[in-house]
């Protein structure tokens, strides 16, 4: 099993949560990258007009969500390694 480090967990969560939380609230430039994605994957243009598989804003969501997820184990995985490098190196 593999040890959980709470202060890079703390850091982790504090940056992501933050990170979530700014692109969840509008105005958010950062949603203009999953617009995109879903204009380009999901938009079919019928003879009825414009139809999707999924909702913009559904996408949305759980495209950030999804982002501040990788951040999260990302941010994680640095700061485990930065107290690793600094508890071997005491100076």
């Amino acid at each position: 099993m593999k040890n959980i480090n709470p202060v890079a967990t703390l850091v982790a969560l504090v940056i992501s949560g933050v990170f979530l939380y700014s692109v969840l609230t509008p105005p958010s430039i950062f949603n203009f990258l999953p617009f995109a994605i879903h204009e380009a994957l999901f938009l079919q243009v019928t003879e009825n007009g414009v139809s999707s598989s999924i909702e913009e804003g559904t996408f949305i969501k759980i495209f950030d969500t999804v982002v501040a997820i990788l951040l999260f184990w990302l941010i994680y995985a640095v700061v485990k390694k930065i107290i690793s490098m600094v508890n071997r190196n005491p100076t």
